[in-house]
Order: C-alpha cells, then structure tokens, then sequence
C-alpha cells in the first residue's frame, strides 16, 4: 500500500506588446493532490486520487479558477526507483472574470489524461520523495454551453510517498 501526495505551484508574469503600448499579466497557480494506492502484484500500483487547484490570471480584469477532479492511476516500477505511470480523471471548475464591478462566472466538467515517468528516491525504508514529469492532456465543457478548450502540455509534479507495503 502506498499513501501520500504532491504539489505544484507556478507564478509567471507576462509582458504583451502592441505598438507602444505594452501590459503586463501575472498568472498563479497551486496544486494540492493526495493519493493512496495499493499493489495489486509485483511492481503494479494502482489507486485513487483527488486534485485541487487555484488560479489566478491578473492583467487587464481579472480570473480567479478553481477546480477539483477524482483521479484513477496506475503505476509500473520497473528499474531501481524508476517508474511509469498513466492516470484519469473526471471533475469541475468554477471561474470568475471580474472586471470592476462586474463579475461573470462559469463552470465546467473537467476530463483528464496524464502519461509521465518519475523516480521514487527513498528517503528511508518507507518514505520516498518522488519527482515526476508528465505530459498532461484536459478538456473542458461548459455547463451551460456547448463551448469546448483543451490545454496540453508538460507539467512537473514533487511527491512525498509513504510505502507502506509493497509486493
């Protein structure tokens, strides 16, 4: 059985210019995710996870995102520490744009798909942190709407796992 967690946290700013006029934008973001698994044979961990994430976009108005998804995952330990692991996800979102007095909210269902690899450095016997890299896939609907995104990309994720038994 394994039991723990992760966050990830970014804080950017961005500077656009048209002309010679030019603005700036500061985006935030931090993840919470807890998870808890077991092995169902040698190697192979599968389990359950749930994220949280808050977001913010500041330039012109701002956007404030939150959102929370259930995650299944599965994991191969296959070298010394290394793994791979595939993980999906279902949940929602709520943003709000404010724009002086003005707020407008929407909200979403969320769907996920991640594929990454990482390595479990053990710290001692039981506890491991856990660097991972994934490639992470999510596609948003409106609940009011037919209106569609899909973001993709690269994200590093810092894990702290407990092991408490392993096959």
């Amino acid at each position: 059985m394994l039991a723990g967690g992760a966050v990830s946290a970014n804080r950017a700013n961005t500077t656009t210019t048209v002309g010679n006029s030019s603005s700036t934008s500061r985006i935030s973001t931090f993840t919470f995710t807890p998870r808890v698994g077991y092995f169902a044979v040698d190697n192979i961990a599968v389990g359950l996870g749930f994220n949280v994430t808050s977001g913010s976009f500041k330039g012109g108005a701002e956007t404030k995102t939150v959102s929370s998804d259930f995650e299944l995952f599965g994991r191969y330990y296959f070298y010394e520490g290394f793994f791979g692991e595939l993980s999906g996800g279902v949940g929602n979102s709520k943003t709000e744009l404010i724009s002086g007095p003005v707020t407008i909210t929407d909200k979403a269902r969320l769907r996920k798909l991640s594929v990454g690899a990482g390595y479990a450095y053990m710290l001692n016997n039981t506890v491991a942190l856990e660097p991972l890299l994934l490639y992470q896939a999510q596609g948003s609907r409106d609940s009011d709407s037919d209106n569609r995104s899909t973001t993709a990309g690269l994200l590093f994720r810092l894990g702290l796992q407990v092991y408490l038994s392993k096959k």
